[in-house]
């Protein structure tokens, strides 16, 4: 089953290009974000990594917001993880976050398609309150 580019989900990231392009076209005038692709080290082991992508936007009260998709693959097991991140002068902290964890290649692919959906829909964290500022 195909899934659509998890980018086309935040407003801030929507591409009329396709995604593995490179080729970002703003939409309704809005700057898009870098989407930032990092390759770890992983903590379960050495034949492990942590795979990681993610986007980050800033708000105009200067809250950053870090929308991310993570996965942590060792032989053993395969932990998909999704989350919003909010940075401001106190620190970070994740203020949505899901996690599964799987030995079935086929179910980490379907995690991962749902934790992206999941994750992309909560593109309202761009004008609502955190908890730290108003928006």
């Amino acid at each position: 089953m195909p899934y659509a580019c998890a980018c086309e989900r935040l407003p801030t990231l929507r591409r009329r290009s396709s995604c593995r392009s490179g080729e970002a076209q703003p939409a309704a005038g809005r700057p898009i974000p870098p989407i930032q692709f990092h390759i770890y080290p992983s903590d379960v082991g050495r034949d492990a990594a942590y795979v990681v992508l993610a986007a980050e936007a800033s708000r105009t009260d200067g809250l950053q917001i870090t929308w991310s998709v993570r996965l942590n693959a060792s032989p053993e097991r395969l932990e998909v993880s999704g989350g919003i991140e909010v940075t401001d002068d106190d620190g970070s902290r994740e203020v949505f976050g899901r996690t599964e964890t799987t030995t079935n290649s086929a179910q980490a692919a379907e995690f991962l398609a749902r934790l992206s959906a999941e994750v992309c829909a909560q593109d309202g964290y761009l004008e609502r309150p955190t908890g730290s500022r108003a928006a």
